[in-house]
Parts: C-alpha cells; structure tokens; sequence
C-alpha cells in the first residue's frame, strides 16, 4: 500500500512540474514583474531593501526581492530564470498539501488534496509568474503542516518537539518575510495556540 501511495504521489508531482515548468520563457515580463526585476536587480542589497521599503508600487515585506536578487547576481534574469524559483515552489506545495492532509486526515485525502492543488488554474499560473504568490503558498502550507504538530503537542503532551518547533519558526518567519498576507497566518496561528495554552 505504501509503494502505491509513493508512486501515485511521484506521477502527481511529476505532472504538476509539467504544468508548472511548461513555457516559462514564452511570455514576457509582465508590469508587476518587471517592478520584480528591477527592484531585485539593484547594485547591494541594503539598495533592494531600500528600494522596496521606499516603494509605493511594492508594498510587502522585502524578503522575496532579496532572493531574486540572489538569483539575478548569480544565475541571470531571463523569464525562465525570474520565474523558476516560483516554479520550484508551486510544485513542492503540492508534495506539502499532501503531508499536511496526510498529518490531518489520511494518505487518501493527502493525495485527493495534491491532486487538487496541481491542477487548479491559480496555483499554476502563480507558478509561473516572478512575484512572491507561489512561495507564500509553499511557506503559509509548511507553516500550518507544522503548527497543526505544535498544537497537538500542547493538546495531548506537556512538551513541543524541537523539530516541530523549529521547522514552525523558520517557516513562518520566511512567510512573514514574503508578505504580509503571511504575516497576518501567522499571527491568527499564534493566537489560537496562545488560546489553546490558555484552556489548558
């Protein structure tokens, strides 16, 4: 049963790359993408920061502009490369929506849910665009996949595990740093683990 879980998850993933990956490069930079590119393309970083913190156009948190930097620098700024990062992040929130329906549920809704997020419209088109959407996805999913394990913790146990604990931080803290939308899960997920501890 577990093999045919593994290689039903593998076919799903593989056909979401294929949606994701297929013509990254034919359609140019578009407006906001091309706010992107400059923005990101700036000669240090401390001027992306700035760039972005000054900017009426680019009113989220600067933390998705430092990685394109990153990757202007040291890959290149072609539409394939801008947009491969997001790519890259649209099909590994399928693989998480599985886990995180496999952590809440079973495998089978773990898979219906991939299914699911792999083909819809949105996610792929996000995929294939050079803005923060497709990693909020990925980061506010990882996020939830291990605050659902935090508040369990709380719920059943006296003590959270480390490695729960710590994949929480690190990934609501990248969602934080991609948007404000991840900023506000965020903080709802910290009140209702605040309210939980309360009740307890």
């Amino acid at each position: 049963k577990n093999n045919k879980i593994v290689f039903a998850l593998l076919i799903i993933l593989l056909f979401a790359s294929k949606l994701r990956f297929y013509g990254l490069e034919i359609q140019s930079l578009w407006v906001d993408e091309i706010s992107t590119w400059y923005v990101s393309g700036k000669n240090d970083l401390s001027e992306v920061i700035a760039t972005v913190r000054a900017s009426r156009n680019e009113a989220t948190p600067p933390g998705y502009f430092v990685l394109i930097y990153f990757v202007e620098k040291y890959v290149g700024d072609s539409e394939w490369v801008l947009r491969f990062p997001s790519a890259v992040a649209g099909v590994l929130s399928v693989l998480v929506i599985y886990l995180l329906g496999r952590r809440l549920y079973s495998s089978r809704e773990g898979l219906i849910g991939a299914v699911l997020l792999a083909v819809l419209w949105t996610p792929i088109y996000y995929s294939q665009e050079a803005r923060a959407y497709s990693l909020l996805l990925l980061f506010t999913l990882l996020a939830t996949y291990f605050w659902v394990a935090v508040v369990r913790d709380l719920a059943l146990r006296s003590r959270v595990s480390t490695y729960e604990a710590l994949g929480y931080v690190l990934s609501a803290v990248a969602a934080s740093y991609l948007h404000y939308f991840g900023l506000y899960l965020i903080g709802l997920q910290g009140l209702g683990a605040l309210l939980l501890g309360v009740r307890r």
